[in-house]
């Protein structure tokens, strides 16, 4: 398999984190039998993703607030999530809901780029990558 390298923008640590978080939701899409669909999905694992959403939408309003606006590398991560594991409309809304819930808090939090702000999207980063390994990773860490 060929390693992929991004682009990581000074000052923002933890991106590399984030940026396997990316690549980890990417390969699910690609995954096919070792990736359940929603439908086959625990409750334990349904809850994870609204985690994960959760802590995308934080990663969007942190990389906004130092990048700008225009960036939409999580908002569209988030969009291939669902896409990915096209949730019934109910569930859908949860998620939504909750990567909207991140974002508003973590915009509130840190309305100017700071280190305090890069630090979070650091954390953002792990927190999220651990989510992640949780729905992609072996059955033991699921």
């Amino acid at each position: 398999m060929a390693s992929t390298r991004r682009w990581i923008p000074q000052g923002w640590p933890g991106l590399g984190l984030a940026a396997a978080l990316c690549l980890a939701l990417s390969g699910t899409a690609q995954a096919g039998p070792q990736t359940p669909p929603l439908t086959a999905r625990s409750p334990e694992q349904r809850q994870v993703l609204t985690d994960l959403s959760y802590v995308l939408g934080e990663s969007h309003a942190l990389r906004r607030t130092c990048l700008g606006p225009s960036d939409r590398q999580w908002y569209d991560r988030m969009q291939h999530l669902l896409l990915i594991e096209v949730p019934d409309t109910t569930f859908r809304r949860v998620l939504v809901e909750r990567f909207n819930a991140g974002f508003l808090a973590a915009g509130a939090e840190f309305p100017r780029c700071s280190p305090d702000s890069r630090a979070a999207a650091h954390d953002a980063a792990e927190r999220g990558k651990t989510l992640s390994d949780r729905l992609t990773g072996p059955p033991g860490l699921r």
